[in-house]
This record gives structure tokens, C-alpha cells and sequence, in this order.
């Protein structure tokens, strides 16, 4: 079922951005991984699944599941709520454990935002956390268009690469991850 809307979703992104060029397919890990990238718009996460080819499993923030009817739909994508004001949401922190040592592929968009600036420049530091707490490597992406009618988009699936729990802070660690995605956007 999965398969088939991801098809039904690729008509429709295909409808919307045009054209979209993939690179990096090869750097996709087969087991569970933190992928981290850019965010711009809504249309993102259908984006990367149909790049990819690879169900992710999506960390969202907890507003988006008081609807029902989007809620349901997000669950049943894969998606996962997060409380973003919550100084520690234990309940996200074990499902994204969890995920990953099922060897899932987990996204966060590391900004914890939709943001169309071109650059990551605040990143948060959940993800290194998670990536360093689990030991699964980091994916970095980028999503690069304009999300213009028609304009086209590049995904780029950059190295995946491990990260240092033990003497670099998450802080560090997410801005390693932020500095590999901006190269990554700069291509």
C-alpha cells in the first residue's frame, strides 16, 4: 500500500515542482540512519520518500496530529509526534530510539522549522543527540528548489558519517551536521 501512494505522490510532486533530479542514491545506508537536512516547505517529506525510494519515518511536530483526519493519515505515513516545548519529550526520545535500532530511517529536519533562507543557521541539537545516543550514522540531505510551479528540484543524499558522543557536546555535533548540509546546498 505503502508503494502505491508513494507512486500516487510522486504524480503529484511531479504536477507541482516538475522535473526532479536525484544524486547520491548510493549513500542511502541499509540500516537505520538519522537523516537531516533542509526544510522549506510541506511538500518536503513526500519529496524525500520519493527520491529516495526508502520509506522514512518522520518526526513532526505534535500539533499537526490534533486533526484526526491528518493525524491519522501522518501515523499511518510513519510520522511521529513531537512535543517542540517540551524540554524533553521522553515519549519522541524512546519511539525514535526505538525506530532506529529497528534500523529504520528517521528524518529530522534539524532546524525544528520550515525555513526557505538556503542555509541552515540554528540548528537544534536533537538529532546529534539521537545519532550519538544510538550510534547510527548521520545522512545529511538538501533539498534544493525554489518550490515554484513547474521550477524543478534537486535531493542530494550527501556521505553518511558517524559522530563523537563522547567529547563533542550535541551542540557541536549539530553543527558538524548543519556544516556538511550547507555544503551539500552550496553544490
Amino acid at each position: 500500500m505503502f508503494t502505491l501512494c508513494r507512486y500516487i505522490a510522486a504524480f503529484f510532486l511531479l504536477l507541482r515542482v516538475g522535473r526532479v533530479r536525484v544524486s547520491g542514491l548510493e549513500n542511502i545506508p541499509k540500516g537505520g540512519a538519522v537523516a537531516c537536512g533542509n526544510h522549506g516547505s510541506f511538500l518536503d517529506p513526500v519529496l524525500l520518500d520519493v527520491a529516495a525510494r526508502r520509506r522514512f519515518m518522520f518526526m513532526a511536530k505534535k500539533e499537526l496530529f490534533k486533526s484526526p483526519i491528518l493525524g491519522g493519515f501522518l501515523k499511518w505515513l510513519g510520522s511521529y509526534p513531537i512535543n517542540r516545548g517540551a524540554a524533553a519529550d521522553t515519549a519522541a526520545f524512546k519511539t525514535t530510539l526505538d525506530l532506529l535500532n529497528k534500523n529504520r530511517l528517521i528524518c529530522i529536519f534539524i532546524q525544528g522549522r520550515r525555513d526557505r533562507s538556503g542555509s541552515i543557521t540554528k540548528p537544534k541539537p536533537g538529532a546529534a543527540l539521537f545519532a550519538a545516543k544510538s550510534g547510527a550514522p548521520v545522512l545529511p540531505f538538501a533539498i534544493i528548489t525554489d518550490y515554484k510551479p513547474g521550477g524543478g528540484a534537486r535531493v542530494i543524499f550527501g556521505k553518511p558519517f558517524g559522530l563523537d558522543g563522547e567529547t563533542a557536546s550535541p551542540r557541536e555535533n549539530s553543527e558538524l551536521i548543519a556544516q556538511r548540509i550547507n555544503e551539500l546546498l552550496a553544490e
